[in-house]
């Protein structure tokens, strides 16, 4: 069975999304929706939030690349986009 490793509360607005990065085993990024719109990264070990970003529109989809540390995002309101971010230091590489 599972096991209780925490509770995320940061959030403003209903999780959307979540993925476990493959490159950390205790990583684990979360994007809110509408009115939250950020996507944080948790140490899993300790549930501390590593960084915060703020996207600008709720994250609807997310999931880490398996050959490069990139996190792939989509949104909808308002902006509707796919972005791209560093999985390092989560600065946005592209917006599609």
């Amino acid at each position: 069975m599972g096991k209780y490793i925490g509770k995320i509360s940061q959030h403003t607005a209903a999780v959307k999304a979540l993925a476990w990065s493959p490159h950390k085993s205790n990583l684990l990024a979360t994007g809110g929706g509408s009115t939250d719109k950020s996507i944080r990264m948790w140490n899993t070990v300790d549930m501390s939030c590593q960084n915060f970003i703020d996207s600008g529109s709720q994250v609807c989809n997310m999931v880490f690349s398996t050959s490069t540390n990139e996190l792939v995002t989509t949104h909808g309101y308002s902006l509707n986009s796919i972005m791209v971010w560093n999985g390092r230091n989560m600065n946005k590489m592209a917006t599609l």
